[in-house]
């Protein structure tokens, strides 16, 4: 599938050097993502806390025409598919999953759709286990959205250190080894295999 991308540079307003008046910036239909809508939380489960979970909440609001969001996350810095793009700062990744909720409705299947002059909730949540123990945070680099569903793309940026939870402190757990075979069950075996070939002959 083919996506036409446009990125989007939000601009509060530039100074005008010779009068030092501020220049209102052009109106233009925006999804807005809005940093102080943020809000985060952690939390260990399990044995041990064996487990992550984390979740950010924010609010978009649709400026000048409905926007849609698709429900897929990718966990990489940027891209150009519709969706969510989120990281984990962990070296010891094992499992992970995450899914995205929205206060909103879906009029099509995995896609989320704010009305133009409306603010929705959404809430990525994430779990994650590692190999070894280690202190973890969840966070949202980019979000692509769309004029329609699969139609041209919007991306916009995000600042990691705002889109971001606290860190959780998740207790590794230990992966199944591969059982050693003990010498003697080797010796054993060898004679049964001399024992099978004497017989023969």
């Amino acid at each position: 599938m083919f996506y036409k991308i446009i990125t989007i540079v939000l601009t509060i307003g530039v100074v005008n050097a010779a009068h030092a008046e501020l220049v209102a910036p052009p109106l233009f239909p925006f999804p807005s993502v809005e940093e102080d809508s943020v809000r985060s939380s952690t939390t260990g489960v399990g044995p041990n806390d064996v487990v992550g979970e984390f979740e950010i909440e924010f609010e978009v609001t649709a400026i000048g025409q409905n926007w849609y969001l698709s429900d897929s996350t990718f966990e990489t810095a940027a891209g150009s598919d519709p969706g969510i793009y989120f990281g984990f700062n962990s070296s010891f990744r094992h499992i992970s999953s995450v899914a995205l909720n929205s206060t909103t409705d879906e009029p099509v299947p995995n896609w989320f759709e704010i009305k133009e002059g409306e603010t929705e909730t959404f809430n990525l949540i994430g779990a994650l286990q590692t190999e070894q123990a280690e202190m973890v945070r969840m966070f949202i680099n980019q979000i692509n959205f769309s004029a329609t569903v699969d139609g041209d793309i919007y991306q916009v940026p995000l600042n990691a250190t705002v889109f971001r939870t606290t860190y959780q402190s998740i207790n590794g757990s230990t992966l199944p080894a591969p059982v050693p075979v003990p010498g003697a069950i080797w010796l054993l075996g060898s004679a049964m295999i001399g024992l099978v070939s004497l017989k023969r002959t």
